[in-house]
């Protein structure tokens, strides 16, 4: 199933090296600094793989002279979409989007965190001469063209129960490389089927963020995460970026997936971890570098977050390094 790597190369839009075959079916890849890849080639032209995003953004290039549609569902984390009309929509798990146009300044994960599961089919040959296995089972070049016409090159959707659990499976299995070509076909093609046949919910009506949006807000999150110690107002950075309070919460949750105090506190507490970990600075000292004036406050909040106190964490992870 391997034999093609240039064809791997056009689909995923990166060169193909290091690439580890994991059985005769799958192949794993790192991406990026720190993400992988679980993919499998179903049948000709048609490609199904497992993202497991670590990184903020990862590059892709142009594949001209073949038009690809591709099925992203996420499973975890947020992925940016990119659509015609030059907006943004942030997908969030449960969420699925088909579209036939390619990102074009590469992927961007805002948390930089992100699994999903990606189908992708070359539409000229799925149309002309599609597997007698996927002809014979549904229509699905049609209804893929009816979609993308009627959503102008997209369309998003949130999957249902039964849906997310197919894709699940499917992911798992990628990722565990365990399992049988037989098998990979047959989830992708009851998946397939299921959302052709009502698995697809409609996306409500939702706040889009315009590419000016996107980057005051990429901005402001720049600025309020360079240093940890110190604290903005909303009101404040509102005011330096010429837009009301009120719009500054609604596109920073929109893009990060939720409110500004919450995305801080969660990376404050990171940090806490790491130079916790790491260094041997003292517990007041690591509170003040990640905006705590008060190590009570700080030790209140991390028990929170972890269930352990600063120090009760510290021990575990050094006995856990002896």
């Amino acid at each position: 199933m391997f034999h093609d790597i240039p064809e791997w190369e056009t689909v995923l839009g990166s060169e193909l090296t290091d690439i580890i075959p994991v059985n005769d079916n799958v192949f794993h890849r790192m991406i990026g600094k720190n993400s992988h890849i679980y993919c499998c080639m179903p049948w000709e032209n048609i490609y199904v793989w497992a993202n497991c995003v670590a990184d903020r953004h990862l590059p892709f290039c142009e594949s001209p002279g073949r038009r690809y549609a591709t099925v992203n569902y996420c499973l975890s984390g947020r992925c940016e979409v990119c659509l015609p009309d030059d907006t943004y929509i942030y997908m969030e798990p449960g969420m699925l989007c088909i579209c036939c146009h390619e990102p074009m300044d590469g992927c961007n994960y805002p948390t930089g965190e992100y699994t999903g599961l990606e189908l992708a089919f070359d539409l000229d040959t799925l149309r002309d001469n599609p597997p007698a296995a996927l002809r014979d089972y549904c229509d699905f070049s049609t209804w893929i063209e009816e979609l993308l016409t009627a959503g102008n090159g997209s369309h998003l959707a949130f999957a249902t129960d039964e849906c997310r659990e197919l894709t699940d499976t499917l992911f798992q299995n990628l990722q565990q490389s365990r399992h049988p070509l037989d098998e990979h076909r047959f989830h992708t093609l009851v998946l397939l089927y299921q959302l052709m046949h009502g698995g697809m919910i409609p996306f409500p009506n939702t706040v889009y963020v315009t590419k000016g949006q996107r980057m005051i807000i990429s901005e402001i999150e720049k600025r309020i995460t360079e240093d940890l110690s110190q604290h903005f107002t909303v009101t404040e950075l509102a005011d330096d970026y010429g837009i009301s309070a009120s719009s500054l919460k609604a596109y920073f949750e929109k893009v990060y997936g939720q409110p500004i105090s919450h995305y801080l506190k969660e990376l404050r507490i990171d940090r806490a971890k790491l130079l916790l970990s790491e260094t041997k600075m003292k517990v007041s000292e690591i509170a003040e570098s990640c905006g705590y004036s008060h190590q009570g406050k700080f030790g209140e909040v991390f028990k929170e977050q972890t269930g352990m106190t600063p120090l009760e964490y510290r021990r575990r992870v050094f006995k856990r390094k002896e």
